[in-house]
């Protein structure tokens, strides 16, 4: 069966499905990153082979605003001479290039009937499911734990018990912070389509999905993450306030599921860590970071009008002694007031090509979510490949809503 029907794009929706189980459950070996990005380069190249090759609206504007990227951060490379060797500059195309060319494998997708989109959303709830399994396995099974993370993290660093002699959950996402925010996101997008968009009388469903909202802030919890935390219940509340009116199911089984999940998690060991929710001296410092970020602000307003404007260059971070902690401080240290301003239009630009359409919600829980994550974390954007294929293939479901809702 031919994976490429004759406009160019995929047709087999199990070539999607297959990429998004295997960016996630790829086990870490070197990079399960990078593998990731290879196999979606390689589905791109196929489409840039086939001569009716087409390419939807919002991917010539990103392919715009992408390519200045490129140029800009390779300008600010050879302005702070960080130009070492090819491989700097191979590492500015790759981290910029994956997102995108993971946008376009999602918005690739040709969805022909509701009943491909509903096999999507089914995915999205086996992963969510698998992940929840690996996250518990922290205080159900130690051996299997041991096992994830070693396959997926770095077993020296997160195999170390913490709050009231429980390990941080990981998942195969590999990090703490990371694995939160995934499963936030995966499971208000599953709570989202359920209450909006499937059958309205299949109160089972509801109530299903409901359970993963309880089992996922559980998960949430044993990751110990508060970024995860705050981008679940900003989330939740944002579809509350959409849908909430149109499904008051919805409040009153998430009231009884959060009640038993309290009153499940005030006499067990988790206690511990929900009290380090509420420590207001680590909150003020999310969690100690402030005091790097003071350090780095410092740094910029010190510098001279060049860095300012442009930056000290990608590597300085690197060879800093402290982890920034924070993507949109990282972008302004490396690549100035300009490179910031280029890396919140991208959101700003994902945000205005979100036409007013029936898949806006979703589109929107992930757009807040990446920018969220973004604050306490300064990881590439190769760690938001899941996040630009969802994206894409949504974007993809509201041009072609009329068959598909």
């Amino acid at each position: 069966m031919n994976t490429l029907n004759t406009n160019g794009l995929i047709s087999n929706k199990n070539i999607y499905i297959i990429m998004l189980f295997s960016n996630i459950f790829l086990p870490n070996i070197g990079n399960k990153r990078i593998y990731s990005g290879i196999i979606i380069l390689f589905l791109n190249i196929l489409y840039c082979i086939n001569l009716k090759y087409k390419v939807s609206y919002e991917e010539k504007i990103l392919v715009k605003v992408f390519i200045f990227q490129i140029i800009f951060y390779n300008f600010t490379l050879l302005l702070n001479n960080n130009i070492t060797s090819i491989f700097e500059v191979f590492k500015v195309y790759i981290n910029i290039l994956i997102p995108l060319l993971s946008f376009h494998v999602g918005r690739a997708v040709i969805l022909e009937n509701k009943n491909d989109k509903v096999n999507i959303f089914k995915s999205i709830k086996y992963i969510l499911i698998l992940e929840i399994i690996a996250g518990v396995s922290v205080i159900s099974n130690l051996n299997i734990n041991n096992i994830l993370i070693k396959l997926y993290s770095s077993f020296e660093k997160y195999s170390q018990f913490s709050n009231g002699g429980i390990r941080r959950a990981v998942g195969t996402i590999g990090n703490p912070n990371n694995y939160g925010s995934v499963i936030a996101i995966l499971s208000l997008l599953l709570l989202n389509y359920y209450f909006e968009y499937e059958n309205k009388n299949n109160i089972f469903k509801k109530l299903f999905i409901i359970i993963m909202q309880g089992l996922t802030l559980f998960c949430i919890i044993l990751s110990q993450s508060k970024t995860a935390l705050i981008i679940y219940f900003l989330l939740f509340f944002y579809i509350i306030l959409k849908i909430g009116k149109k499904n008051k199911l919805l409040i009153i089984f998430t009231v009884i599921i959060l009640f038993i999940l309290y009153n499940i998690l005030k006499n067990s060991l988790l206690i511990n860590i929900i009290n380090s929710y509420f420590d207001i001296n680590d909150n003020k410092t999310f969690g100690g970071r402030t005091y790097i970020w003071g350090e780095y602000l410092n740094l910029y307003r010190n510098s001279n009008l060049i860095h300012k404007i442009f930056g000290f260059g990608e590597n300085y971070i690197l060879n800093y002694d402290t982890s920034v902690d924070n993507n949109y401080l990282a972008q302004l240290i490396s690549f100035g007031i300009f490179g910031l301003s280029i890396y919140v239009g991208k959101y700003i630009i994902l945000f205005l090509l979100n036409k007013k359409n029936s898949f806006t919600a979703m589109i929107n829980i992930i757009i807040i979510g990446m920018m969220i994550i973004d604050f306490t974390s300064a990881n590439n954007q190769l760690m938001n490949i899941e996040f630009y294929l969802l994206l894409g293939l949504f974007y993809s479901i509201n041009s072609n809503n009329e068959y598909l809702l």
